[in-house]
């Protein structure tokens, strides 16, 4: 999982910087609401965990921000000091899918960061999950077209997975990446677009079949339900 974490403590950052990845958690760090909003217009994140207090936007206008802007924003968890009830009211009602008061332990926070993902996506955690003439078997990484089996190589059937799971979603080509062939891994972008080229063909994705796998300029690529007037 990608992971924005958002507070103007450098402490704090730095601390969650190195004890989250040791957790199998890609972070990036922000010291404040204005780049973070700068960022996830080109970037594509899991989860945000962010603050409460910080110069300029707080994490509350963040978060007001996104539930108001984002067509599909990820789930934002406050973690913050401010413990009186009616500051928790405020932070879910605003559209936070949870609210940490801190101190609060590295297993404590990954596993509610995890609730948060897990929630917004539980669609994608079913074994079996079909998409009009589409079906996706996860235990058996076969895809089908109309009751007929694709073959695709494991990197395509993740690919392919992770694009119907975050469908009408644009994900950046560096969230790809790192979802598909891992952050660690040495993988040129063009590896990435030879992979989205054997999807389409081999998935036969157009208007005939109702989806549509888009390039978005700049930043990496949506598959999205097909609507006759969007060409």
């Amino acid at each position: 999982m990608r992971i924005a974490v958002v507070d103007d403590d450098k402490e704090i950052t730095r601390h969650l910087a190195a004890a989250l990845p040791e957790k199998g958690l890609l972070v990036e760090v922000f010291a404040n609401g204005a780049a973070l909003k700068t960022a996830i217009s080109r970037d594509t994140f899991d989860a945000v965990v962010i603050d409460w207090n910080m110069p300029g936007e707080t994490g509350l206008d963040i978060v007001k921000w996104a539930t108001a802007t984002l067509n599909d924003p990820p789930p934002f968890l406050m973690m913050t000091s401010r413990s009186d009830e009616a500051d928790i009211v405020a932070g879910l009602e605003a559209g936070a899918s949870d609210y940490i008061v801190k101190p609060v332990t590295i297993a404590v926070l990954c596993a509610r960061i995890a609730a948060a993902v897990r929630e917004r996506s539980r669609t994608s955690q079913q074994t079996v999950v079909k998409y009009d003439g589409y079906t996706i078997e996860r235990a058996m990484q076969s895809i089908q077209l109309h009751r007929q089996a694709i073959k695709l190589t494991p990197k395509e059937f993740q690919l392919a997975a992770l694009l119907f799971d975050n469908l009408d979603r644009p994900l950046s080509r560096s969230y790809l990446l790192a979802q598909v062939w891992s952050a660690a891994a040495a993988v040129e972008t063009r590896t990435l677009d030879v992979h989205i080229s054997r999807i389409r063909d081999k998935l036969k994705l157009g208007p005939e079949n109702l989806y549509v796998l888009q390039t978005v300029f700049g930043f990496g690529y949506r598959l999205a339900r097909y609507v006759e007037d969007q060409e």
